[in-house]
């Protein structure tokens, strides 16, 4: 459990990396539009299969909060920003009435872009939030796929296993013992780029790839268990 939340956490990094870098060179609204454009096209890609879905509904949920909450976020960064201000400048007057210096409207305005920044680096940390809660929904409904896969391959290993048995074959015990590990990683790791990768990719290619890899290592290994428990 503990590996699932590492990796889901990494993708989130990886994707929040990749925002940020592209809100650097691109500025707020081309980020902000790219993001919510890439987890529509990966909600559609989803629904070529089928209009029922999971992740459409979660989709569909998701967005109307999410934009309902960015307006609000938006408006009452402006009132929020405006007050800040505004009190920032009667501070500022007073501070120049009493030293006899003059105000300096380079500090407000640095204090408003800075205000303007932390707003909208949140709106995109939400967005990215909400592209990574549809990947992680697709995922979920790949779960039966893989359970299905690992099934298969246990049963087909233990038939293996059980001729072994019969015909007096021998052990290896080093492929037992290397094969799950190998399993682990590769399924960690697959999954995991796919989380982070910000790209709509079809996942159906990659879950039946991925799960038949499994259902062959899980062969491999159940077929190796000891012929005599």
């Amino acid at each position: 459990m503990m590996s699932w939340i590492c990796i889901t956490f990494l993708g989130w990094m990886i994707l929040i990396g990749w925002t940020l870098i592209s809100w650097i060179n691109e500025g707020f609204e081309p980020t902000y539009k790219k993001v919510q454009r890439l987890a529509l096209m990966q909600t559609l890609v989803v629904r070529e299969f089928s209009d029922a879905s999971f992740v459409k509904w979660l989709n569909e949920c998701v967005s109307t909060n999410f934009q309902a909450q960015s307006a609000r976020m938006v408006l009452s960064a402006q009132n929020a920003g405006g007050k800040l201000t505004q009190a920032a400048q009667k501070h500022m007057g007073a501070l120049a009435h009493q030293k006899d210096v003059p105000m300096a409207p380079e500090l407000i305005q640095l204090f408003n872009d800075l205000w303007l920044k932390a707003q909208q680096f949140w709106l995109l940390l939400s967005a990215t939030g909400h592209l990574l809660l549809i990947k992680l929904a697709i995922l979920i409904t790949a779960i039966p796929l893989f359970l299905l896969a690992v099934t298969a391959g246990l049963v087909d290993g233990l038939n293996q296993r059980a001729i072994r048995t019969a015909s007096l074959g021998r052990e290896s015990t080093y492929v037992f013992h290397k094969s799950i590990p190998f399993a682990r990683k590769t399924v960690f790791w697959v999954l995991g780029l796919w989380l982070a990768l910000p790209h709509a990719l079809p996942p159906s290619p990659i879950f039946v790839t991925l799960s038949v890899l499994l259902s062959l290592v899980v062969s491999v290994t159940s077929s190796r268990f000891k012929k005599y428990l």
